[in-house]
């Protein structure tokens, strides 16, 4: 509990938080944009924009909760918690179209998910480097 009452959020988050809100702004204008009268090339485009967008607020959200928790003083295990978590919930949405009969729509969200395997690894090393700077400092 101590760790939850010593959370402060630094400028890291508050730049986090607004990449959040620039993805989410993009997966509505995705989801406003997607219709049947699209050509085809653009309905693939928007559902694979969907994916990395929701692939990537995941990512963004469990980094910033992951350096959140270990800053305030808890265990970097809780960093590597948090992402677990955040894989996890990313390969539910990968199976999600399994339900649906188009290959197409799969090999999207896989791909999708490949190009946020590397841009939320990517991210993750900045945190964690980040993160090892403040712990060495005796914050």
């Amino acid at each position: 509990m101590d760790t939850i009452k010593n959370i402060n959020f630094d400028g890291f988050c508050k730049r986090t938080t607004a990449a959040i809100g620039a993805f989410a702004a993009a997966l509505v204008v995705i989801s406003l944009a997607e219709g049947s009268a699209l050509p085809f090339a653009a309905r693939c485009f928007g559902v694979f924009g969907w994916g990395v967008c929701a692939c990537a607020m995941l990512s963004l959200y469990a980094d910033m909760l992951g350096y959140a928790l270990t800053a305030a003083g808890g265990n970097a295990r809780l960093f590597c918690v948090t992402d677990a978590a955040a894989l996890a919930l990313k390969l539910l949405f990968v199976l999600e179209p399994f339900s649906l009969a188009d290959e197409n729509v799969l090999f999207l969200r896989f791909a999708a998910l490949l190009a946020d395997a590397f841009l939320s690894r990517a991210h993750m090393l900045y945190t964690r480097k980040r993160l090892e700077g403040i712990l060495s400092d005796g914050c």
